[in-house]
């Protein structure tokens, strides 16, 4: 039985990385696939960023392909939300070796006054691909399951 939050995010990283689409199923056909797509979700359905965030990580782990991070994310997102998605996009891509988007290296995409969304009290925590963009998160914060 695990013990630790570290072997509890390796076993849920193994589960994610097993997860696989139902034949036949399309990448967007229930689920933002895209981050225009969450913005879509949220103008549409009413959903908060959150929600649709989480929706768009659910439909990323059944396909897990490089084509989620093609667009960038909206500039009606907060620079909050704008740097969040870019963080992601290469967390994700490394985790999953996958082309990691030119864009989420853009300035605009890297806060210049760090964010703490779930109020980390320990900093080395934090992912290093959030570091980098100014956020405070860590990936276990990605986990869905």
């Amino acid at each position: 039985m695990p013990k630790t939050r570290a072997q509890f995010d390796r076993i849920a990283w193994r589960i994610i990385a097993r997860k696989k689409a139902p034949r036949g199923a399309k990448a967007g056909s229930s689920r933002p696939s895209n981050f225009l797509e969450i913005l879509h979700w949220m103008v549409e359905d009413d959903d908060t960023f959150q929600t649709s965030f989480h929706n768009f990580l659910d439909e990323f782990y059944y396909f897990k392909r490089a084509s989620f991070f093609r667009y960038e994310p909206p500039t009606e997102f907060t620079a909050q939300q704008r740097a969040l998605c870019a963080a992601t996009a290469d967390y994700l891509c490394r985790r999953f070796k996958l082309r990691c988007p030119k864009w989420t290296q853009k300035p605009e995409y890297i806060l210049s006054q760090e964010w703490n969304p779930l109020g980390m009290t320990n900093r080395r925590k934090a992912t290093p691909e959030f570091k980098r963009h100014g956020i405070l998160y860590p990936a276990r914060a990605l986990i869905r399951i």
